[in-house]
């Protein structure tokens, strides 16, 4: 079960009391290492029956996983040689899976949140019949990449999509859908400079707890705002090498595709940034921008099918003001939406808005377009 506290509330009444903000950050993740997490680094056996889907992703105990098969068979050499000759791994519920589950195929899987490249396969050598095994640079099954729409296949450059795809990064995209994240997106201190934290601390003030790229200010939130070493240097800390950013634009720097941001940070941070009026009004680039990342499939086609920009991180609130659920997408005149969180769609619906995630955009993308503002009206 997923659990999501919205801690708003908490943040007003504690700028109200006008205390002194003191640095802290809770770590969604856990230090330790529960059985299940050990399973999926190494490689979990599995069939299809035991592997759950929310909006589209794949997922095992609320853990994003994805899925293989290591038996190659007779090709094993060739695909030791060139993984794209081996069999795709899947990232999604993609049609080939809904197929292979209609048809009442459940073929053993191993399913691995490992963000690395190289998969452990197995095969037989087709004349002598011996067994071998090694490592494959195996690739992404195109259906998943399809009916997720990631990084806007089903209109872009299929090819270069395929190829240039990355597990990290495709992982990095979707970490705020679920609670729990593989272990290379834990914290990693190795590399910085012994008083780290002083110097962070310090920058952080200098610049006036702003994010240097949104433009958001933080001093209230002091947890959500980091210090980027621009040349990916943990140890220069030279004032010319330093950046202070918010956690999502940190996020959005290269090279950082191990950084997990959970649902209810994603929230807080774009809600400071409505309130500061940081956000964008009618830019189709910014909207990209400042969206969440696994929900550009859906601003592609929006932007595609000529679409008006929506609103991002727009509250939700009864007659009586208070604020019932956060929309990540929302167009307010027709009141339709696109949320994550199940709770989110569901109490939006209550005060009458029109919600959809994105797994009903991506199955049904006329039906959706046409419930929303065209560009040329």
């Amino acid at each position: 079960m997923s659990l999501e506290v919205d801690f708003s509330a908490l943040w007003a009444a504690v700028s109200k009391m006008g205390a002194e903000s003191v640095d802290f950050a809770i770590d969604a993740g856990g230090d330790a290492l529960e059985p299940i997490d050990i399973q999926l680094k190494r490689g979990k056996d599995v069939d299809l029956s035991e592997v759950e889907t929310s909006n589209g992703l794949l997922n095992v105990q609320g853990r994003q996983i994805l899925l293989y098969i290591p038996d190659q068979g007779y090709r094993i050499e060739d695909v030791l040689e060139d993984g794209l000759k081996g069999r795709r791994f899947h990232v999604a519920d993609c049609s080939t899976l809904k197929e292979m589950r209609a048809k009442g195929r459940y073929d053993r899987y191993i399913a691995t949140n490992d963000l690395g490249d190289a998969f452990q396969v197995h095969g037989v050598e087709p004349v002598t019949r011996e067994e071998v095994s090694g490592s494959a640079n195996l690739k992404v099954c195109k259906n998943c990449l399809k009916d997720l729409n990631y990084k806007n296949y089903r209109y872009g450059n299929k090819n270069q999509i395929h190829r240039e795809f990355q597990i990290a990064a495709f992982f990095e995209d979707y970490s705020s859908f679920f609670e729990y994240y593989p272990s290379e997106f834990r914290s990693n201190i190795s590399g910085y400079a012994p008083d780290w934290k002083e110097v962070s601390s310090q920058i952080r003030a200098s610049r006036g707890y702003t994010c240097e790229s949104c433009g958001v200010n933080l001093d209230s939130h002091r947890n959500f705002l980091h210090v980027h070493h621009i040349n990916g240097v943990k140890s220069d800390n030279r004032d010319n090498n330093l950046k202070v950013l918010c956690k999502l634009c940190h996020a959005e720097e290269p090279m950082h595709d191990h950084m997990f941001i959970s649902h209810a940070e994603r929230k807080e941070i774009t809600r400071l940034r409505r309130a500061q009026e940081v956000l964008p009004t009618d830019d189709w680039e910014e909207a990209m921008e400042y969206c969440d990342p696994g929900l550009r499939s859906v601003l592609h086609i929006c932007r595609k099918r000529r679409v008006m920009p929506p609103d991002i991180g727009l509250d939700i609130q009864r007659a009586d003001s208070e604020i019932v659920a956060s929309m990540e997408l929302a167009w307010p005149k027709q009141r339709v939406a696109v949320a994550i969180s199940q709770n989110d769609i569901e109490a939006a619906a209550a005060v009458g808005w029109e919600v959809w995630s994105m797994s009903e955009v991506m199955e049904n993308e006329d039906g959706f377009v046409g419930r929303l503002p065209s560009a040329f009206r």
